[in-house]
């Protein structure tokens, strides 16, 4: 999921992947280790910008309320934000989705690993993928922090460069 825009998934999306062996026990863990987690209230307007134009349409009708069917999607998500007091989450028309939890613990420890902050693999991925060259492996490694309070500050202030 690190490697995916957004918070919110759909987990059927991940049955393309060979690789996990057991979704549903993978998703079991991910969730008992409060990596993963339902949707809630405060996700709704997330969930506006996730959902496609006809389960927007559908979660919109099951909860009454009316929307032109031939507007944008944009003009959809616009008036299902205007009206996200009505919209139930157990009427939403997709099931199995989960909302990503622990990402700024991720992204700490991307820059403790990396020494800046990353919101993804992608670059790296596309190297080992041979799409993207990058430095030559290194084998003489050192520690990139000498302390932990040098860690903590040096992700403080990054942290806050990085606002926006």
């Amino acid at each position: 999921m690190i490697n995916r825009k957004g918070e919110i998934f759909d987990q059927k999306k991940f049955t393309k992947y060979a690789e996990i062996e057991n979704l549903d026990h993978s998703f079991d863990e991910l969730r008992i280790n409060h990596f993963i987690r339902e949707p809630a209230e405060a996700d709704k307007k997330s969930l506006t910008f996730f959902l496609t134009k006809p389960q927007l349409i559908k979660w919109c009708s099951l909860n009454e309320v009316g929307l032109s069917k031939s507007a944008s999607r944009d003009e959809l998500v616009i008036s299902a934000q205007l009206h996200l007091n009505q919209l139930k989450i157990g009427n939403l028309p997709v099931k199995n989705l989960v909302v990503q939890q622990k990402t700024e613990e991720l992204e700490y420890i991307l820059f403790l690993f990396f020494g800046s902050i990353q919101k993804t693999l992608t670059l790296y991925t596309l190297r080992d993928l041979g799409i993207r060259q990058s430095e030559t492996l290194k084998t003489n490694f050192v520690p990139r922090f000498k302390s932990t309070k040098e860690v903590q500050e040096e992700y403080f202030f990054i942290k806050a460069l990085n606002m926006p």
